[in-house]
């Protein structure tokens, strides 16, 4: 129904002022009682109402617009949403390819595709037929349908055959020339920016008699009169300095509501009246904080929080001890992930840099930006360092670093004035910072690290401060839970750089621990060659992980990931290996992608063989 087009009469009895007028009046009767009867226009006091009234109309009239007018880019004046994480439904809601149906409709999109149909065979891998056009070249379709399909394979499935052939029902371009417009385009929608926020100070408006406005008073005025006018400004100055925040605070929206790590600015005092600095101490003032920086923090957290619940996840529990710019990424990416969340990764793909989505989003919780598959063992040598396991650095190399010919007595015990902890201090580190502690620690110094190390070398509670008897220097030491032995790291003259290193190792160990975490996933329906495979193979997938990551979020929240994210029909098992299980399966892992990838059936028959042996 069409809607007339007329100017609304405005109700008289909705009149703001007048409502201001009526109730300010009745409180100050009631406040005043009988001591004051007199409420004209000339008491100076109906006078300051008035004008107060006037100004908080002023106010609701400059916020008065639509919201979206706050959120609104002044360029182009379009919503810009996406800056506040209120994402468009076509990034929330994207097409994810689920059903055998949902594989056709993207294989319709094909040039020379008339029609296709997915089928399932008893193996659960599917077969495409494609009826195609008659000029068509058929090879180059069919690889350009396998190629279509296995960027878009979900987990656990996969492509036995692509065959040609007539497939009944109306062709592809039938089917489009039976359908009919069922929208009408209608011009987008034109939003005005709110312009800048400046607020102007009510007491210009008194009439020019109290000697308050620009124009202040006249020169010859007594000093009883100045001062009379000062004690009038500093009253005023109060509800000055309340609507002047309450304007910079609808002005500090945009950026209140912006999905970044950007805070409003605090409370600044922009208000130009003759004599201010006779009536304020400006020194106190700059110092002061009218708006708690916590509380600006909790609210942009809030608005964090109201996300959350809008797209139905729980990034908070993610950002502990992050950012907030950490946090807002994280928010503004989840809608990928979750259309991502079935994907896996494209076999075909030489380079390797295709992941399942599953491992996008640990990658991003962990703040690593790691687009590609890499072997977890090799990544240490980035900082020439070999990750051992526990028994060989214990067996074989815990004798360099030993601190036995420092004990007092065989029990192997200090006295407690001798060994001191660690305390934590903010750390700034980068990769300068990194190699010079590496140079000053012995551990790091033979280029080894080992597993324990890992997993327990970034809690202070597992580090002590040892003053040597002559007070010559200072030793390093640590201790792996569960073991008697302290281990050398290293000595310093300077106790306040042994603390220095030692949160620098701290740091550098989370730093390892984060870029070092990866898992795989293997699809049993990928491994070949199994004359044992059940019904229940087809579903399932086994996730590799290091063993020694638990203790950066806790295996608990790692797993609470993958049965969150995971499809809800696939039977996960998990395989926590070591270092040198890992280093063997990561051999053939990459050997056997690599065999995927270039077709190699002979190849992947062995490899594939390897890998469920190393699972086991």
């Amino acid at each position: 129904m069409n809607e007339k087009a007329y100017i609304k009469r405005r109700d008289k009895e909705d009149n703001l002022y007048e409502r201001l007028q009526k109730q300010s009046l009745e409180m100050i009767r009631q406040l005043s009682g009988n001591c004051w009867t007199d409420y004209n226009e000339h008491d100076p006091g109906i006078t300051i109402l008035d004008t107060l009234n006037y100004a908080l109309l002023e106010l609701d009239h400059s916020f008065g617009a639509p919201f979206e007018e706050y959120l609104t880019d002044p360029e182009k004046n379009e919503l810009y949403l996406k800056k506040t994480g209120l994402l468009p439904p076509d990034e929330i809601f994207a097409p994810v390819i689920v059903t055998a149906k949902d594989y056709e409709s993207l294989f319709m999109t094909v040039e020379n595709v008339r029609n296709c149909n997915l089928s399932l065979n008893a193996h659960h891998l599917y077969t495409i037929t494609i009826d195609a056009e008659e000029h068509a070249d058929q090879q180059a379709l069919k690889e350009k349908i396998a190629a279509l399909y296995h960027r878009h394979r979900n987990l656990c499935e996969n492509l036995e055959a692509i065959r040609f052939g007539k497939i009944p029902g109306a062709p592809k371009e039938d089917r489009e020339a039976d359908e009919s417009p069922r929208y009408t385009e209608i011009p987008a929608k034109q939003y005005y920016p709110k312009k800048g926020y400046t607020y102007h100070t009510i007491q210009n408006e008194f009439p020019e008699c109290y000697g308050i406005g620009e124009r202040g008073l006249p020169s010859g005025a007594p000093v009883s009169r100045k001062v009379e006018a000062l004690h009038l400004q500093g009253y005023l100055l109060v509800f000055d300095y309340l609507m002047c925040g309450i304007t910079q605070q609808a002005g500090a929206i945009e950026t209140l509501l912006e999905l970044s790590d950007r805070l409003p600015d605090g409370f600044r005092p922009e208000i130009n009246i003759p004599g201010l600095n006779n009536l304020l101490d400006k020194e106190k003032l700059n110092q002061s904080s009218v708006f708690d920086p916590k509380e600006i923090i909790s609210r942009k957290e809030t608005f964090f929080d109201h996300l959350d619940v809008l797209y139905g996840e729980d990034t908070k529990r993610y950002s502990k001890d992050r950012t907030r710019m950490f946090r807002a990424n994280l928010i503004q990416r989840f809608p990928e992930f979750n259309t991502l969340r079935f994907r896996s990764f494209d076999i075909t793909d030489k380079s390797m840099k295709s992941l399942p989505g599953i491992k996008l989003l640990i990658n991003t919780l962990l703040g690593n930006d790691l687009y590609v598959e890499m072997s977890v063992i090799n990544n240490f040598s980035r900082y020439n360092l070999k990750l051992i396991t526990d028994d060989k650095f214990f067996d074989e190399l815990q004798g360099m670093f030993s601190v036995e010919f420092l004990m007092d007595d065989q029990a192997g015990i200090w006295s407690h004035r001798e060994l001191s902890g660690i305390p934590l201090i903010p750390q700034n580190s980068n990769l300068k910072k990194y190699y010079r502690m590496m140079n000053q620690l012995n551990l790091f110094r033979h280029n080894i690290l080992f597993e324990g190390f890992l997993k327990s070398g970034m809690d202070p509670a597992n580090f002590r401060c040892l003053r040597l008897h002559d007070e010559s220097g200072y030793l390093l030491l640590y201790k792996q839970p569960g073991r008697k032995e302290w281990i050398n790291l290293g000595f310093f003259f300077d106790k306040q750089k042994l603390t220095e290193a030692c949160n620098c190792l701290w740091d550098f160990i989370r730093k390892l621990n984060r870029e070092s975490f990866s898992f795989y996933f293997v699809e049993h329906i990928l491994l070949t060659n199994d004359e044992k495979k059940t019904p229940e193979d087809y579903n399932r997938l086994t996730i590799i992980i290091p063993r020694w990551i638990d203790n950066l979020y806790g295996k608990e929240a790692y797993l609470d990931i993958f049965e969150e994210r995971l499809p809800a029909h696939l039977d996960i098992q998990y395989s926590w290996l070591g270092v040198e299980d890992l280093k063997s399966f990561e051999e053939s892992y990459f050997r056997w992608r690599n065999a995927l990838a270039n077709n190699d059936p002979e190849q992947i028959n062995e490899l594939s063989k390897q890998i469920r042996e190393k699972m086991k």
